[in-house]
């Protein structure tokens, strides 16, 4: 009796099962999406993850193993994974189309050259040109007057026209470097201010050593500067980017760097297959952290903790560093762009 085929009908028919729950597992998660600023690749992102996983574990047991038994069983375990994948991910394209994103206001108040704009009483952004990867995205600081001094978020780059504005708001007292990757401009803004105190993002002193950080923000550390005024969450959960995102009490105006991505809401000057690129990653007119970073994260009830955190200060307005501003919905996008970690 030939037991080989038996076994690989056996694993075939776990391998449907298997699949059928990876498909049912994507329509819960899509159908869990509850809201018109949900988008479907967040709905569906724990079956892609285990979709994805199936699959490479499958293509390492096939070409690492020489016994028949766990070949067989590694292919069925890709074949899974791929049709697994491919599910979710057509699920998830079905859901957002199902669920367009809201159309809002886009403020057209910000210039992009740089010049210095007051959104309220002590709060000014400058919004400047950036090319990132060959895709214009755009970039924002954001400058709050504390009471005590400037606080500058995320600076751009220190062109004299830019200090000239920033000082006649007033000292500066403190830099914000906000994640590992905004750290292109803070060297020149610490030399331009040398008494400002440099506020840094965990893992930024490794990465920058030529900068001198003074406090590095994290979980249990207390921001130097009023409170009162301005409050700061370090948003953990990715095993590596951590991000400051800080609340302008007074206008209650939230503040972040790249875990709020506005993109292609004005169209940005995208081109179409980069719109084409957004669309598919589910980040078209969608705000919310890069997929890849969603995809990545590793500690889900630290990131929760930290959503939750945020939301009790219940947004008016959301800042991002990359894309228009939100005026409208606030507190309602920060919560759906994070519901894949609730």
């Amino acid at each position: 009796m030939d037991t080989t085929n038996h076994k690989v009908d056996g694993l075939e028919t776990v391998a449907g099962m298997v699949t059928a729950s990876v498909l049912a597992r994507a329509v819960h998660f899509a159908a869990a999406g509850r809201s018109g600023t949900t988008d479907g690749m967040t709905g569906v992102l724990p079956a892609i993850q285990w979709s994805l996983g199936a699959a490479v574990l499958g293509t390492v047991g096939v070409f690492a193993s020489e016994t028949s038994l766990v070949v067989a069983l590694g292919g069925v375990l890709a074949t899974v994974g791929l049709v697994g994948l491919v599910g979710a991910l057509v699920l998830g394209a079905a859901v957002a189309d199902t669920l367009p994103p809201p159309v809002r206001a886009i403020p057209d108040d910000e210039a992009s050259d740089g010049a210095l704009v007051a959104l309220a009483d002590g709060l000014h952004v400058a919004r400047v040109p950036l090319v990132f990867h060959g895709a214009p995205f755009g970039t924002r600081m954001t400058v709050i007057d504390t009471g005590e001094g400037l606080l500058v978020y995320s600076p751009v780059e220190a062109t004299e026209a830019r200090l000239a504005s920033v000082r006649a708001l007033g000292e500066v007292r403190w830099i914000v470097a906000p994640n590992p990757l905004h750290h292109l401009f803070v060297a020149a803004w610490t030399e331009a201010f040398p008494d400002a105190v440099l506020v840094a993002a965990p893992g930024l002193a490794a990465r920058r050593p030529d900068l001198t950080v003074a406090v590095e923000l994290t979980e249990g550390t207390d921001a130097p500067w009023p409170v009162e005024v301005v409050r700061a969450e370090a948003v953990h959960g990715h095993p590596f980017h951590v991000e400051i995102v800080l609340f302008h009490v007074p206008s209650a105006t939230l503040v972040v760097s790249d875990l709020i991505e506005n993109l292609g809401q004005d169209g940005g000057g995208f081109r179409p297959v980069q719109r084409a690129l957004l669309r598919a990653v589910g980040m078209d007119r969608r705000p919310g952290p890069p997929t890849d970073w969603k995809w990545t994260v590793r500690d889900r009830p630290a990131l929760a903790a930290s959503v939750a955190t945020v939301s009790g200060w219940a947004p008016a307005r959301i800042v991002p560093a990359h894309g228009p501003r939100i005026d409208e919905d606030a507190q309602a996008v920060w919560d759906d762009a994070f519901a894949f970690a609730s």
